[in-house]
Parts: structure tokens; C-alpha cells; sequence
């Protein structure tokens, strides 16, 4: 199997353990176990190996180019204004109990 082979991280390998993983599973796991699913396909055949209803809303589309683009511009930016105000709240902490510890002595 290919987990007794040396790793080598090209595109070629890691294909082919792709490959050799999925047809690990088929051949190990039963088939009314196993889903191999596409979510191109969207809600139906998960729902139905699943056996529950299929939603009313639309598959999430989450992972696509525009969404990580989206989210990765808000989380920079939030992380900007925490840095920012952590850095002055942290100085503002520091010199109040620098000068409240003067005004005591």
C-alpha cells in the first residue's frame, strides 16, 4: 500500500495515493457504508445515503474562489483593527498601572 512508501510530493504522487486511498476503501469498506460523492451533486445523494430529507436550501458553495477571497479580506482587516487597538489598549493598561503605582508611593 502506498503508506510504507517514501512521500514524495509531486503532483504525479499525489495522485496516485489519491487513487490508491479510494480504492483502499472500496475495497474494504461494505458498499452500503461507503458514499464516494462529488458535491457538484449537491444535497441529493448525501441526503439519501444519509436516509433524511433533502433541505430546502441550496447546497453551501462555500469553497470556491470568491468566498475564500471574501473571507480572507475580512479576516485581514479584523485582524488589523485587533492589532491595532490591542496594541494602544495594551499601552494604555500599562501606563495606568505605571502611574497609579507612582501615586501611591
Amino acid at each position: 500500500m502506498f503508506l510504507s512508501k517514501e512521500p514524495k510530493f509531486t503532483i504525479d504522487a499525489l495522485s496516485t495515493a489519491y487513487s490508491e486511498w479510494q480504492k483502499h476503501c472500496e475495497s474494504t469498506i461494505k458498499q452500503e457504508r461507503l458514499l464516494i460523492f462529488n458535491v457538484k451533486e449537491g444535497w441529493k445523494p448525501l441526503c439519501d445515503f444519509l436516509e433524511v430529507e433533502v433541505p430546502t436550501s441550496n447546497f453551501p458553495r462555500v469553497n470556491d474562489r470568491k468566498s475564500f477571497n471574501g473571507w480572507f479580506i475580512i479576516s485581514q482587516e479584523i485582524k488589523s483593527v485587533l492589532g491595532f487597538f490591542g496594541f494602544y489598549l495594551t499601552a494604555a493598561y500599562v501606563l495606568y498601572f505605571s502611574v497609579s503605582g507612582i501615586c501611591k508611593i
